[in-house]
């Protein structure tokens, strides 16, 4: 932001001071020898030219950073949970900047949390249409597919996610939760260890594993993810509990 104001006033300083023409900026010897080669008239265009363009990119570099910034602040409502707030703000959002990858991927993701699945698709295909090189909207379309039980589909979706940026734990925790859609726990339980070897501070990541340990009959590993899950701060350890209590009293 800083940049892009010291650009646009020094592109203005220059325009003003090639139309007054004071001696400590007409007369110095840069100038002086602009002058002689191109002439007052010439140098005064060329001058011209320079703080436009100073001018210009520094508009330009403004409005980039004004819109990350509201972009910012509208993906910090959604990761607070105000889900509805969120939407009515990205949607305001993308009528001004359309052509945003990541707005339509948080909105995406907003629909998703909105039970709105089809919607939500349609986010994260417009997403990767914009930017075939975002891993987050393959990575979204995977959920929303996944949701929609399409779920060959979403094993694509998710595998051109982790080739676009391999080894990232929040795609194949992604992977891992597809797998348990598919009842394929070993497959599961291969992926969530991957995930948290990847990402081992990721508290939701280390939860999941602990179900599909649970869903395998492996309990001892089962409590050992829960308790790790529960000293990182996983907030709905009551959920778990709850599925574990339910499986203990069907035996």
């Amino acid at each position: 932001m800083k940049e892009s104001i010291f650009l646009i006033i020094s592109g203005a300083v220059i325009a003003v001071f090639t139309v007054w023409k004071p001696s400590f900026f007409w007369q110095q010897p840069k100038a002086q020898l602009m002058q002689k080669w191109l002439g007052e008239k010439g140098t005064s265009l060329l001058y011209f030219a320079v703080a436009l363009g100073m001018m210009s990119l520094g508009t330009f570099l403004f409005v980039e950073a004004k819109s990350q910034a509201d972009l910012d602040e509208i993906a910090g409502i959604y990761e607070n949970g105000n889900y509805e707030e969120s939407r009515i703000g990205l949607l305001d959002y993308l009528q001004k900047f359309p052509d945003n990858a990541t707005a339509w991927t948080i909105l995406g993701h907003t629909y998703l949390d909105l039970d709105s699945s089809e919607r939500g698709l349609t986010c994260f295909r417009k997403a990767k249409s914009i930017d075939s090189s975002y891993a987050p909207a393959f990575s979204g379309l995977g959920m929303a597919l996944a949701r929609t039980e399409l779920y060959d589909e979403a094993l694509l979706a998710y595998e051109k996610a982790n080739n676009l940026t391999p080894d990232e734990g929040y795609i194949i925790g992604n992977m891992a939760s597809l797998a348990d859609d598919v009842g394929d726990m070993d497959k599961a339980i291969a992926y969530g260890e991957k995930s948290i070897v990847l990402n081992p501070e990721d508290a939701t990541l280390v939860a999941n594993l602990s179900l599909y340990y649970h869903k395998a009959g492996e309990i001892k590993k089962r409590d050992d993810m829960f308790e790790k899950a529960k000293n990182l701060g996983y907030e709905s350890l009551d959920g778990l509990q709850e599925i574990f209590a339910d499986a203990e009293e069907e035996e």
